[in-house]
């Protein structure tokens, strides 16, 4: 985006039109600074969303949980803080059925989950 050419007017101590300076229009930059901070910003906007969820605030993945058929399995998080919510992932089989045990001891500490089926896999548990 370019600027407007102008004329600027130079007078003398009395006031008089001593001459005319004619400044030519100055085409505007996009400097790196600029488009830096256009990036950030737009990177910032982007991801607002994403960064104020649970698992922004911190998650913790326990590996190779081993479940037996129709068992319980209580896991230690390590978050500090109760847990908002858990995934499992690398199932070693097609669809495991896990779901959380109606009876949390201590969800600051503890995330109980049981295998409803009767298969027995190993995977690895998110924590958030």
């Amino acid at each position: 985006m370019a600027g407007k050419a102008h004329t600027t007017v130079v007078t003398d101590a009395l006031g008089n039109v001593a001459s005319r300076v004619r400044v030519p229009a100055v085409a505007r930059e996009q400097t790196q600074e600029r488009q830096g901070n256009a990036i950030q910003q737009h990177v910032a906007d982007a991801t607002v969303a994403s960064r104020s969820s649970p698992r922004a605030a911190g998650s913790t993945t326990i590996a190779a949980v081993a479940f037996q058929a129709s068992a319980t399995v209580t896991l230690s998080h390590r978050l500090g803080r109760p847990f908002v919510g858990w995934q499992f992932h690398t199932a070693k089989l097609a669809a495991p059925t896990l779901f959380q045990a109606a009876s949390q001891p201590d969800t600051s500490k503890f995330l109980v989950l049981t295998n409803s089926s009767a298969t027995v896999f190993t995977c690895d548990i998110e924590v958030w």
